[in-house]
């Protein structure tokens, strides 16, 4: 599967209708879609690949999805499917203990080995769901203890699930800006990180691999510097104490990923004032208040880094993204 970006602005309603039904029908998880708004479908499809792991983000009207044991016969991957709506409702029914309902903060997991009906419902307006597909080969926990969270609504507000959550959403929504090599490293790092939310669920730890857990909790760790970013005292020792290791053992984590701690730390408050001082809404913010924002508490010192890092000093880095456009 190569990239896919599917508007059908060309077609009409029907004839739309009738060609995203085709690349569902076509697709390497067949399933038989269905409408109440074929005469006026406004749609957009867009898939990507992250190495073995699939992607898609869809934002049509309410629609309806059946995937049957003659879909399944024609072709199963052996996959994961990870819902996650972004806006209004969706139904899951595996044939096992009724429909499941579920919205914007959760995760439903559902299966292509199953057969299943599915639907996505807007109270006006549009629906939109992004669903990542994950090999079954690449979560190492036993299937038959996965089934028992299979159309379970999983929140992504706290712990490991907002992370995954918040992980999930950012790849979708910039999947444009990363290079080959990236995605295939991005689909290793997605298939582990449910892999923990999985065993979070089925209080299984035990069964995750170390490399896995490391990963994990690399990324943890990354997650919570940007929610700290402000404040001025986040070292290496607060993040690992945080996160109950030791300070060389953080250190060990980041450099196994061509990281230094400092370093990143240092790199996100740079990009994070970089986009406040672009940003025309915060225009009239003193740049030593940004500076104070993001955790640089020396003025001086954050003019220096940013000049470093930038080639352009905080005042004409603000000038130069906010002046007018030339005719």
């Amino acid at each position: 599967m190569s990239d896919l970006d599917f508007r059908g602005e060309e077609l009409a309603g029907p004839e739309r209708f009738e060609h995203w039904r085709t690349l569902a029908l076509d697709s390497t998880v067949p399933t038989d879609l269905s409408s109440e708004h074929v005469e006026e479908f406004e749609c957009s499809l867009r898939g990507f690949l992250l190495g073995p792991v699939k992607a898609l983000t869809t934002t049509c009207p309410t629609i309806a999805a059946r995937r049957t044991r003659r879909h399944i016969g024609a072709s199963d991957p052996e996959m994961y499917e990870l819902c996650l709506p972004q806006q209004g409702t969706g139904h899951l029914d595996l044939g096992r203990a009724g429909t499941v309902s579920f919205g914007p903060g959760t995760v439903v997991v559902g299966t292509t080995s199953l057969p299943f009906v599915s639907s996505a419902r807007a109270q006006g307006g549009l629906v939109s769901v992004t669903k990542f597909y994950v090999p079954r080969r690449l979560v190492p926990i036993p299937a038959h203890s996965v089934d028992t969270l299979l159309a379970r609504p999983l929140p992504t507000g706290e712990g490991v699930g907002a992370l995954f959550g918040q992980l999930l959403l950012r790849l979708a929504e910039e999947s444009d800006t990363y290079r080959p090599a990236d995605r295939a490293r991005l689909g290793t790092v997605v298939a582990d990180m449910f892999a923990a939310v999985l065993a979070h669920h089925l209080d299984a730890e035990r069964s995750i691999p170390p490399e896995s857990h490391r990963r994990t909790l690399f990324l943890r760790t990354q997650d919570f510097i940007r929610r700290n970013l402000h404040d001025p005292w986040l070292t290496a020792d607060t993040v690992a104490a945080a996160h109950h290791i030791s300070t060389r053992y953080l250190y060990r984590l980041y450099q196994d990923n061509g990281l230094t701690v400092r370093a990143w730390i240092r790199d996100q408050r740079l990009d994070r004032s970089a986009r406040e001082l672009a940003d025309p809404a915060r225009v009239h913010l003193p740049i030593h208040e940004l500076a104070t924002r993001w955790g640089f508490s020396h003025p001086a010192a954050f003019s220096r880094a940013f000049r470093d890092a930038h080639g352009l000093a905080p005042s004409d880095y603000r000038r130069l993204h906010l002046s007018p456009a030339a005719p």
